[in-house]
C-alpha cells in the first residue's frame, strides 16, 4: 500500500498536454493514478507543508501538518486502504472530494481538497464507511 502526490508547475492546463507514468523497475504494480489541475498557484516553490502518516481505523487523518507559511493555500489529500472490498468514504469537514474509486479489485483511491485563507496547522480528513488499514498523505500548495 503506497501513496504518493507529485506536481508539476508552470504548466500551460487543458487538453494538449500528456502525462505519463511509468514505475519504476520490473516489478510493476497495480497503480491508480488521479490528476487535476488547478489555477492560481504560485510558480516559483508552491510546496508549502506536508505530512503523511498510515494507520488503522474509520475516522482517518495523517494529522496536522506544521503550520502554513502562505495565508492563502489549496489544502489537498489522497487516501488509500488495503481491503479487497469497495469501501465508501466522505470527504473530511470543509473538504470536497475530487476522486472516488474503490472497485474491491484495483488500487482504491480518495482524493479531496479545500481552499483556506490563513495561515494554520491543517490537518487532511477521510471517514471510512468501517475501519480498515490506510496510508495517507495532506500537502498545502501555496496560493497567489
Amino acid at each position: 500500500m503506497c501513496i504518493a502526490v507529485f506536481y508539476g508547475r508552470v504548466i500551460t492546463g487543458g487538453s494538449n498536454f500528456t502525462v505519463t507514468v511509468d514505475p519504476p523497475g520490473s516489478n510493476q504494480y497495480w497503480m491508480t493514478t488521479s490528476i487535476h489541475e488547478y489555477r492560481g498557484i504560485v510558480a516559483a516553490s508552491p510546496a508549502d507543508q506536508s505530512l503523511s502518516a498510515t494507520g488503522t481505523g474509520a475516522s482517518v487523518s495523517p494529522g496536522s501538518m506544521p503550520t502554513t507559511t502562505n495565508a492563502n493555500n489549496l489544502i489537498f489529500t489522497a487516501f488509500t486502504h488495503n481491503a479487497s472490498t469497495n469501501i465508501e468514504a466522505n470527504p473530511g469537514t470543509g473538504f470536497r472530494m475530487k476522486t472516488y474509486y474503490t472497485d474491491g479489485t484495483n488500487e482504491p483511491l480518495y482524493t479531496q481538497d479545500r481552499i483556506v485563507s490563513s495561515t494554520g496547522d491543517y490537518a487532511g480528513t477521510l471517514v471510512f464507511a468501517s475501519s480498515i488499514g490506510w496510508r495517507g498523505v495532506v500537502v498545502a500548495l501555496k496560493g497567489s
